[in-house]
Parts: C-alpha cells; sequence; structure tokens
C-alpha cells in the first residue's frame, strides 16, 4: 500500500514540479544567451538586446526562487490538503498506518527536494557555461586522475557519498519540522493556521539552541582534543558529517515521533 501511495503523490506532484523545473532548465539556456549578449564586445552599441538579456537573467533570478520555494509550499499544501482537511476523513479510512501515509509524504516530498537543488545546479551551471570552461574542466581531470591514489580516490567517494546523505538527511528533517508543526497545530480546534505557524517558529529555535549547545560542548570538550587534529582535514570532514547525519536523525526521529502522535491522538478534522 506504500507504493501505491507513494506513486498517487508523485503523480499529483509531478504536474506543477515537472513543469516548473522545465521552465526552469529553458530559461537557464536563455540566460547563458543573454550573459553572452551582455558580454560581447558590441554589447553597448544595442540597447533593445541589452534590455532583453537583463530582463531574462531577472526571469532565471525569480524561477530559481519560484521552484525553491513551490517545492516547499506543495510539500506543505499536500500534507495539510490530504492528512489535515477534509480529504483525511478518507486518507485514514484506507488500508494503512499513519506511518505509511507520514512516510510516502516524506520520501516524495524529499525527493523534490533534492530534484530542486539538483535543477538549480543544473540550471546554474547550464547558464554560465562556456565551452572554454569544458575544455578547462577536461584537462584539470585529465593532470588530477593519474595523480590520485587508491586512498585518495576512496576518499573522495565516500566524501561525495556523505554530502549525498547530509543533504538527504536535511530535505527530510525539513519536511519532518513542517508536518510535525502542521499536526501539532491542527490538534487545535481553532485558528489551526497560526497556532502550525508558531509550533514551527517554536520547533526551529528550539533546534537551533539545542545545536548550538551540543556544538559548543564538542567544540570545548571533544573536537579541542589532539584526536581532532591528528585527524587532518579529510578525517575532521568525515566526523563532521557524521555529526551532521547523528543530529540530524535525532532531530528527524523527534519530529517524526511528535507527527505520527499527533495524527493518532490529537487530530482534530472538524
Amino acid at each position: 500500500m506504500l507504493g501505491k501511495l507513494i506513486k498517487h503523490e508523485f503523480r499529483a506532484t509531478a504536474r506543477i514540479m515537472l513543469p516548473l523545473i522545465g521552465s526552469l532548465l529553458a530559461v537557464s539556456i536563455l540566460a547563458n544567451l543573454s550573459m553572452r549578449q551582455v558580454d560581447s564586445p558590441a554589447a553597448g552599441q544595442n540597447t533593445v538586446m541589452n534590455i532583453l538579456s537583463t530582463i531574462v537573467l531577472i526571469l532565471f533570478g525569480v524561477g530559481i526562487m519560484a521552484v525553491f520555494i513551490m517545492s516547499i509550499v506543495l510539500m506543505v499544501q499536500r500534507f495539510r490538503s490530504n492528512l489535515l482537511q477534509d480529504e483525511g476523513y478518507i486518507m485514514f479510512t484506507l488500508p494503512v498506518t499513519a506511518h505509511g501515509l507520514i512516510w510516502s509524504k516524506i520520501i516524495v516530498s524529499a525527493v523534490w527536494f533534492l530534484a530542486t537543488i539538483a535543477a538549480i545546479a543544473v540550471a546554474g551551471v547550464t547558464s554560465v557555461l562556456r565551452m572554454r570552461y569544458i575544455r578547462d574542466l577536461i584537462d584539470a581531470v585529465r593532470q588530477i586522475l593519474p595523480k590520485l591514489t587508491a586512498s585518495q580516490a576512496v576518499d573522495g567517494t565516500a566524501a561525495m557519498i556523505e554530502i549525498a546523505l547530509v543533504i538527504i538527511f536535511a530535505a527530510a528533517v525539513m519536511c519532518l519540522t513542517f508536518y510535525a508543526a502542521l499536526s501539532t497545530g491542527h490538534g487545535f480546534a481553532n485558528h489551526k493556521m497560526l497556532l502550525s505557524v508558531v509550533a514551527f517558529i517554536v520547533y526551529t529555535v528550539a533546534v537551533e539552541i539545542i545545536s548550538s549547545l551540543v556544538t559548543n560542548l564538542f567544540t570545548s570538550m571533544g573536537w579541542s582534543l589532539p584526536f581532532y587534529d591528528a585527524l587532518g582535514p579529510s578525517g575532521r570532514f568525515h566526523l563532521t558529517c557524521g555529526y551532521l547525519m547523528f543530529f540530524m536523525a535525532i532531530y528527524g526521529a523527534v519530529f517524526y515521533v511528535i507527527t505520527a502522535v499527533n495524527l493518532k491522538r490529537r487530530l482534530n478534522l472538524e
């Protein structure tokens, strides 16, 4: 049943996200052409083209913000409309637990967050891409690869995997923060969205305070120890990634429990 929920959620959200991402990538190509026009020696001689190029670049910046904001808005809207409003009466009669409903939302939302980040990165590269940059990159790779040792290759691969995992953990935790706040606010009879916003602020501030306290504790008691300095830059990077994933997993687990408990025991659909 979880697979069916995920499939249905992807179909519903893809109708909005895919056109947005496609439009952003298309505008990034126009932005590339616009930058070429602005940088060309004859740029000062064609006022109309300069104005059009500036408009395209502005639209490109707006498009990046729009895709990012829409991914968040869509995540919040789908969770609220499917589970916390009238549609929730139907969703909670399906042969699936509250955990299945939550996981379907987390997985789909996290995937779209990652797709959004990837699309923005690709669009950014496309907007400034030049053939000479590609040639320089290929030459740099050719020079670096023969010099890499096996340990460096493994270390670099591990670093890329860790970065990907940190992004995935961050996307999931962001989803769960919103879900916990929404489910908390909708446990009350009145002012549900207002209380959801208040809950989100409280949860976010609590996370920031706890993170600061724990980081300061590690800095003063743990990371100042000789073993930390002996790790070297690579070891410290891996340790930092592990630290981030560990605490994001804790935050995610706490917000998951809050969301599940609220959906099971406190949800007020009236």
